[in-house]
Parts: structure tokens; C-alpha cells; sequence
């Protein structure tokens, strides 16, 4: 079982943390198309790009083997960070140049790139040096402790 959690608690992280921002993406979601008409502001693009780095990153720490030490983890997550990062400006890069989105075809507003890439900054940053009660009860496996309750957790 320790094996399995080594190879799958990065992949298993992303998918899981993803399935647990959706709801409070859903909620901001909702909360915009009520009170704003259903337009995207920066707000909604931040608090979207910012929860789902949040919580892929607190799920990996979930998944991730309990003989993994937190700092070990938070050296991992960085150079993984790192890589996703540069992907990540690739993808700005052309968008900003006038590429049109995968999704619909239309161009991306500048600034809605800019919100996306400091919210995702923001929500690492935060995961991994911001918040420090998080990562090490995730990692230690404590009973009832997940991602969502892991910032109280003491």
C-alpha cells in the first residue's frame, strides 16, 4: 500500500484536489451569476485559480505517505510547482499574444491571464509556506483530519 501511495499520491493529489474545490468554485460561481449577471470578474477568476491550487496541493498531502517529512514534501511540491509553473508561462505567453482560448475559441482578456497566474501563485504560496498546521497534520495521517479541516486541526 506504501508503494502505491508513493506512485499515485502526486496524480491522485491533482484529481482529488480538484474534486474538492469544486464546490466552493461552484458556490463563488453561483454567488457571481446572482449578484453579478453571470460575467466573469477578477475575483471569480482569482478565488477559481486559488482554491483549486489550494486544495491540489493540501491533497497531495493528503495522499502522499506518511513516511514523507514536510519539509521533503514542501521540496517536492516546489520543484513540481516549478515545472507546472513554466508550463504554465508558456500558456500565458500565448494567450497574451492574441491566441484564442482552447475552450471557446475567443480571446482571453489580459487580465483575466494575470488573475489566473497570481491567484495560482497565491495559492501555492499560501498551501506550502502560508499555512503551517495544514501540511504536516495531512502527512502524519491523524484520524479525521482532511483537507478541508486540516488548517484547525491541532
Amino acid at each position: 500500500m506504501t508503494a502505491l501511495r508513493w506512485i499515485f499520491f502526486i496524480p491522485l493529489g491533482y484529481l482529488v484536489g480538484s474534486l474538492l474545490s469544486l464546490p466552493i468554485q461552484l458556490l463563488i460561481r453561483l454567488g457571481g451569476w446572482w449578484w453579478g449577471g453571470g460575467a466573469d470578474g477578477a475575483w471569480i477568476v482569482f478565488v477559481k485559480s486559488f482554491t483549486l491550487s489550494y486544495f491540489q496541493i493540501l491533497s497531495m498531502a493528503w495522499v502522499a505517505p506518511p513516511t514523507l517529512k514536510p519539509t521533503n514534501f514542501r521540496i517536492l511540491v516546489s520543484l513540481l510547482f516549478g515545472i507546472y509553473l513554466t508550463i504554465y508561462v508558456l500558456g500565458m505567453s500565448a494567450l497574451l499574444s492574441g491566441q484564442p482560448g482552447v475552450l471557446d475559441g475567443k480571446a482571453v482578456p489580459a487580465w483575466e491571464v494575470w488573475t489566473g497566474f497570481a491567484a495560482t501563485l497565491t495559492g501555492y504560496v499560501v498551501a506550502v509556506f502560508g499555512d503551517k498546521n495544514s501540511i504536516p497534520a495531512l502527512l502524519e495521517d491523524a484520524k479525521g483530519v482532511h483537507p478541508y479541516n486540516s488548517y484547525s486541526h491541532e
